[in-house]
C-alpha cells in the first residue's frame, strides 16, 4: 500500500486526467487500457471518500 497526500486541486486535476485518458482509450478502441484507467478512477474515488469519512467515523466512535 502506498500513502500520498494531495490537495483538493491536485485531486481534481488527477480525476480530469484519468477521465480524459479513459475517453481517449475508449475512442481508440483499447478496451483493456480503458478498464485499467476506469479501475484507477474508482480507486481514487474510494480513497477520497475514505479520507473524508474516516476522521468523522473516528471522532464519532471516540465521543461515545
Amino acid at each position: 500500500m502506498i500513502s500520498v497526500s494531495f490537495t483538493d486541486m491536485e485531486i481534481n486535476q488527477l480525476r480530469q486526467a484519468l477521465r480524459a485518458l479513459e475517453e481517449s482509450h475508449k475512442r481508440n478502441c483499447f478496451p483493456v487500457l480503458e478498464m485499467l484507467v476506469l479501475d484507477m478512477r474508482r480507486k481514487v474515488a474510494d480513497a477520497v471518500i475514505d479520507a473524508k469519512t474516516l476522521p468523522e467515523m473516528v471522532e464519532f466512535l471516540v465521543s461515545k
